[in-house]
Order: structure tokens, then C-alpha cells, then sequence
């Protein structure tokens, strides 16, 4: 099954001069920052912009500073491709960034939010000694035992499972120092120290899991039916009060990146979107599965190779599932299949009356998935079998619906489609009703 996920990289993929091609070019965005400036009495967008360094470090600029730059690359590409995800998800502080991806936050609400949450995380250790390091070259579950054997010293933890070969450790700084040097005589590759402003996912800052609670109080979280998949259980929840919970419970606990690619590849995701700074997640899927395609836009230059490039996965998907359904001879997929070749034939006369490119998008990523679902089943999907269809394909109602408004679309722009829409139009009509 064809299926898209945008994904949100967390903190450390921060840099000087970060999101100022999307400032200077969007007046919406500038107006949200300066009201986020302004209420929360801070310069953030100079802080991005011009610097210096070591302040856009510090963690209450650099969440807020990542999450405005994730969110600025997403709205300036679905400006121009109407592009849904079937998920979303993101690398720890991303989880924000996801959910403003998804509708269930406004931007607003979502950076005050990380900020104050940068605030909690470093308040809530009270100034403990502590570090953090990424253990490279074994595998997370060698790392997790070696936190537990090193926790009989003091407290660290596997904080991040990234990639097969990497985990970050968090804890303690005699913790962190017992933990590496039980890496290093395990045969880590490389143990490499982090300079980071508190221990992260890890009980020490278990205040700040408190104090989050009740921020997130005060805030409203718009119900969704795109799934966020959880760094905490690496599961998909739309429920509002578990997405509370789990962004609260995330603070102290692993992130499960590796975990949470993993669900979303055996859920038939095979294109993934990273928006925000630098490429720090499309390195990490690399390491992870490097047969699914993953895209990334972090800087405003890059929008129309981004377009193409998109563009260009869902024509190859769209053929695949053509190709699948070659065999099948219902009723269903002999119109399916008139219709994507009427569409793929008539895109020149389409122009002067629909926008091509998000006409070229969207029709074409339902069909996908109804194309899929056929080539996935033995049955034939007829209007005899309707009650089965019904029971089977609800999550892909919305994409027959759709398909449906194309066609009428189609017929609206006076292409020679009468016969096929009248076959369609009799089949989806007695098969949703």
C-alpha cells in the first residue's frame, strides 16, 4: 500500500541564518512570529537569523527556532501541491511540529508550547550535573543493557533510539561517563558527547513532564483523522487526552525513532517528507531502510526540485498500481483503469480549466490507494459485493467520493468522457450509497 508521511526533525538541526528565506517571503509567517515575539517578549527571529551561536543553542530559542522553520517549509509547499499525509510524525520536540502538520495545534499555540517546554527541560534539573552521548555501532538493545548495568552507578537511560547503529544516552554525568566506558569495551564504534543544556528523555527532568501537563491545560488540541505516530509507544493515535499524555510521558522517557520509522514502512509508507532544517532525519532513515523514498525541504530555493520530485514519486506509484491491477477484470478496475488513462492523455486539455499540478496530485494519490487496495484482494470488488466493500474500504470512501468529483469535473471541462462517466458515475453512485 502506497502511503505518504511528513516527518519533523528535533533539536540540534538548528543553524545561524535558519528560516530567513521563508521570513522575508511570507508576511502570514512574519506576522505569527512577531505575534510570538511580542507576547512571549523575546527576539527570536534575529536570534535565527543573525545569531550568535551559542544563544539559538540555549533550549528555549532553539525549539521554538526549529519548530517555526519545520512548519514555514511545509505551508510554503502545500501553498502549491495539495498534498495530504496519510501519517505524521516527529523526531521529540518534531512531535509539536507534527501536530501543527495534522491541524490538532495552531502554530502560535505550538511554539509558545515548545518554549516553555525548553524552558521546563532545563529549569527542572536544578543545575545536577549531567550529560548526554550518542553511542555508535551497536545494536539499541546491547546500549539499553549497558544503561542498566551502568543505572547501579547513577541514573542514565537509552534517550534516543535512532537508527540500528545509533542511540543516544541520557542521564547523570557519572551515569553517561559509566555507561560510554561500558560502550567502549563493548566495541562501539564511536561514543561522541553532546553538548546539550540538560539531560533530555531521561527522570531527571521529571518536572518538566508536570509542569508541561498543565501548560498544555490551557492550550486547545483540534481533534484530527491524520494519525500521529508517538515517539513513546511508536503507535498511531488520533485520541487528544493520549497525544497529551504521551507529548507530557515523551520528556522522560525514550524517543522511538528507529521503532516508529519501522511501523510506518509495515504500514505501507514508502514516501516519506521531511520539512525543517538541515537533513537530520533523511540521514537517519539511511541507516534504517534505505528502499523507501524520503524527500526533504528546508530552504525556500529548493521548492520547485521539491515539487518535481514529489511530482515525479507519485506518476512512478500511480503506474505501479496500474500495472498491478492489469489482471483484474471486475467492472471496477476496467473503469479505473479508463479513467487514469483519460487523465493521464488529456492533461494538456485539462490545463485551461483546472490547476494542473494539484489536479495531477491529488486524483491520482486516491485512485492510487483504491488501485492498491483492488490489487491487494482476491475478490472482485462488484456492486454485488457491496457489503463486503463497505465492511473493507471505509478508511477509502473519501477516495472514491473524490474520484467521483473528478470525474464530474472531467465531464464539466468538455472532454469526450460521456461513456466512462456514466459507467463510473452508475458504479460509485450504487456502491457508496
Amino acid at each position: 500500500m502506497s502511503k505518504i508521511a511528513f516527518i519533523f526533525p528535533g533539536q540540534g538541526a538548528q543553524y545561524v541564518g535558519m528560516a530567513q528565506d521563508f521570513i522575508e517571503n511570507n508576511e502570514q509567517l512574519q506576522k505569527i512570529m512577531e505575534n510570538f515575539e511580542r507576547k512571549n517578549d523575546i527576539n527570536l527571529a534575529d536570534i535565527m537569523i543573525n545569531g550568535p551561536e551559542e544563544k539559538l543553542k540555549e533550549t528555549r530559542f532553539t525549539q521554538p527556532a526549529i519548530l517555526f522553520h519545520s512548519i514555514a517549509a511545509l505551508r510554503t509547499l502545500q501553498a502549491e501541491l495539495d498534498l495530504e499525509p496519510d501519517f505524521v510524525a516527529g523526531h521529540s520536540l518534531g512531535e509539536f511540529s507534527a501536530l501543527v502538520a495534522n491541524n490538532v495545534l495552531n502554530l502560535e499555540d505550538a511554539m509558545y508550547l515548545v518554549y516553555k517546554r525548553g524552558q521546563f527541560m532545563i529549569e527542572a534539573n536544578e543545575g545536577k550535573p549531567y550529560g548526554m552521548a550518542a553511542i555508535i555501532g551497536l545494536k539499541p538493545s546491547k546500549v539499553q543493557e549497558i544503561c542498566e548495568l551502568a543505572s547501579q552507578k547513577d541514573t542514565v537511560i537509552a534517550a534516543n533510539f535512532n537508527t540500528p547503529v545509533q542511540t543516544v544516552i541520557s542521564g547523570s554525568k557519572t551515569g553517561v561517563e559509566e555507561a560510554c566506558k561500558l560502550a567502549k569495551a563493548e566495541g562501539a564504534k564511536r561514543i561522541v558527547p553532546l553538548v546539550v543544556g540538560g539531560p533530555f528523555h531521561s527522570p531527571l527532568i521529571a518536572k518538566a513532564a508536570d509542569w508541561l501537563s498543565q501548560e498544555m491545560e490551557n492550550i486547545f488540541f483540534t481533534p484530527s483523522y491524520i494519525p500521529l505516530v508517538s515517539n513513546v509507544d511508536a503507535q498511531p493515535t488520533i485520541d487528544i487526552k493520549k497525544i497529551k499524555q504521551n507529548l507530557a510521558q515523551q520528556v522522560t522517557s525514550s524517543v522511538r525513532w528507529l521503532e516508529s520509522m519501522e511501523f510506518l514502512i509495515d504500514q505501507g509508507v514508502d514516501l516519506f517528507i521531511e520539512f525543517g532544517p538541515q537533513k537530520v532525519l533523511s540521514g537517519m532513515m539511511r541507516k534504517i531502510n534505505r528502499k523507501v523514498k524520503v524527500i526533504s525541504f528546508s530552504k525556500l530555493e529548493d521548492l520547485q526540485d521539491v515539487k518535481a520530485k514529489i511530482i515525479e514519486n507519485l506518476k512512478q506509484k500511480f503506474d505501479d498500481s496500474i500495472e498491478k491491477v492489469t489482471s483484474k477484470k471486475d467492472e471496477l478496475s476496467v473503469v479505473l483503469k479508463d479513467l487514469v488513462e483519460k487523465m493521464i492523455h488529456n492533461d494538456h486539455k485539462l490545463s485551461e480549466e483546472l490547476q494542473p499540478i494539484n489536479f495531477y496530485l491529488k486524483p491520482r494519490a486516491s485512485i492510487i490507494k483504491v488501485l492498491d487496495y483492488i490489487s491487494q484482494n482476491d475478490y472482485d470488488i462488484t456492486i454485488e459485493n457491496r457489503a463486503k466493500f463497505h465492511s473493507d474500504l471505509e478508511e477509502y470512501k473519501e477516495n472514491f467520493e473524490y474520484a467521483f468529483n473528478i470525474i464530474k469535473r472531467l465531464k464539466e471541462s468538455g472532454l469526450e468522457t460521456s461513456d466512462m462517466n456514466r459507467r463510473l458515475m452508475d458504479i460509485f453512485f450504487k456502491t457508496l450509497n
